[in-house]
């Protein structure tokens, strides 16, 4: 039997995907190419992020290998009437998992954490530049600094500690999506970033520690994609236009980018509420409406009414009028229509324009936290940062890239695993969700893997 291996997450944060593929097939990212690329055991040609596909959703699933269970950047509380602002300052670098097992917690061994803010179970949690008294560092997430700290942080640690699994996390890239104007401009970013990855392998390849790169497992993956942005609106203003009152009858909050919530704060008639539903429908910048119900979840949008519900641990879409608002065809309509598996239910949408739709949705809309009513921007729009329920008026982001919403422009993300010869025989899969990665992983470094993972061990496959 074979020893326990090591294992290595570089997680880069809003990765634009067709401009890192492009890159990659064209060898603009030499390091990635040879290094992750060229030693992957398994890679998943067609992997996607969760729903809604934004950072504090993915990266809690990516680190938990489970559905999304966070409710959005900004909560509202019912009971105690009260606002958690996710990023706010009272929350700098908490790590946030809900008490849920991470991968940090099955690792047999000492680990390590480098600026990923969601490390709930870490033996080393190196602080990000969420800290308060990390203030020489902050400005890092405006450019490279914090890139190049996280990268000296791990070589430093790799020599002085007997670390079993780290994990990287290269959160400036998100911020660079956003706000970068010129895809030249994003590509040096990205040529910055293959340059990480080398000083990584290298500093893996003169380990002198337990963990090296001859019995270290490396996964490249991202939390979301994203997409370009025309028009960024107001999110409190369209729902006003829609005849709420936030503030009064609603709270209405958005991400900065193509997400928006809607907490009633007082009940509302059905047919008032539905009236209201297509009164936002009515813009041009909203693409679907998603309501939670006890027995389900409503989606509705400009072409159709459509229910999901989950039944037995299956899935299962009913159209209720018009026609299916993800744009699927009319086979896979019918079979998403019968109770399915998730892994039906990606295997059936992969190639559509908005992948997993059906379980995205519905697993994104349980927790218990989230906002009655999840409003997603058409493509090309996104709403601007409303997230102090103390402001008068609602701050609007211009921002150059956006994302979120179920479309792949902002779900497709690389997942690639990569590791010494002769562990097992390399494989490609055809489509993966994120997640998937996790249960991969610790089989691949002899770890027990839980049955409760929502993840899929892609190893079989």
């Amino acid at each position: 039997m074979r020893d326990k291996l090591n294992g290595l997450l570089i997680v880069v944060d809003g990765l634009v995907h067709t401009i890192y593929e492009d890159m990659l097939r064209q060898g603009d990212l030499p390091n990635i190419s040879e290094h992750i690329k060229g030693r992957s055991i398994v890679e998943a040609e067609q992997t996607f992020s969760c729903h809604p596909s934004e950072t504090l959703t993915s990266m809690q699933a990516l680190n938990t290998g489970q559905f999304p269970f966070t409710p959005g950047a900004v909560v509202y509380h019912p009971k105690t009437r009260s606002v958690m602002n996710y990023i706010g300052r009272h929350r700098l670098s908490a790590a946030n998992c809900e008490g849920r097992q991470t991968i940090f917690d099955l690792i047999e061994g000492r680990t390590a954490s480098f600026y990923n803010p969601w490390h709930d179970g870490v033996s080393d949690p190196h602080p990000s530049w969420m800290y308060v008294d990390n203030l020489p560092h902050i400005f890092g997430f405006l450019s490279d600094v914090s890139n190049r700290v996280a990268v000296r942080r791990f070589a430093r640690t790799l020599q002085e500690q007997p670390i079993r699994f780290a994990e990287i996390y290269f959160y400036a890239y998100d911020r660079f999506g956003h706000t970068i104007k010129t895809e030249r401009g994003l590509k040096r970013k990205y040529r910055r970033l293959d340059q990480h990855i080398g000083r990584i392998i290298q500093e893996l390849k003169k380990s002198s520690g337990p963990m090296s790169l001859e019995n270290t497992i490396v996964t490249f993956l991202s939390d979301h994609s994203m997409s370009e942005v025309r028009h960024s609106l107001d999110f409190r203003d369209i729902c006003r236009r829609a005849g709420f009152k936030p503030g009064t009858d609603s709270l209405a909050f958005a991400y900065g980018y193509s997400i928006g919530q809607l907490y009633t704060l007082k009940p509302i008639p059905r047919l008032e509420l539905e009236s209201k539903i297509y009164g936002l429908l009515a813009h041009k910048a909203v693409e679907h409406i998603i309501i939670k119900q006890e027995e389900g979840v409503l989606v509705y949008s400009n072409s159709s009414f459509t229910s999901i519900r989950k039944q037995n641990g299956k899935y299962q879409m009913q159209i209720l009028s018009g026609s299916n608002p993800f744009g699927y065809d009319e086979k896979t309509c019918q079979r998403l229509s019968q109770p399915h598996t998730t892994k039906e239910s990606l295997e059936w949408t992969f190639t559509q324009e908005q992948p997993d739709a059906i379980v995205g949705i519905y697993e994104s809309m349980t927790h218990p936290d989230c906002p009655q009513i999840r409003v997603l921007a058409s493509p090309g729009y996104d709403f601007g940062a409303t997230r102090n329920p103390k402001e008068l008026v609602g701050s609007r982001v211009n921002g150059i890239r956006t994302h979120g919403t179920l479309h792949r422009e902002h779900s497709r993300v690389p997942l690639i695993i990569a590791g010494p010869q002769g562990i097992i025989e390399p494989r490609t899969v055809q489509y993966a969700r994120a997640i998937d990665y996790m249960p991969t992983l610790l089989e691949l470094m002899g770890e027990q893997v839980p049955s409760n993972l929502d993840g899929q061990n892609l190893i079989p496959l």
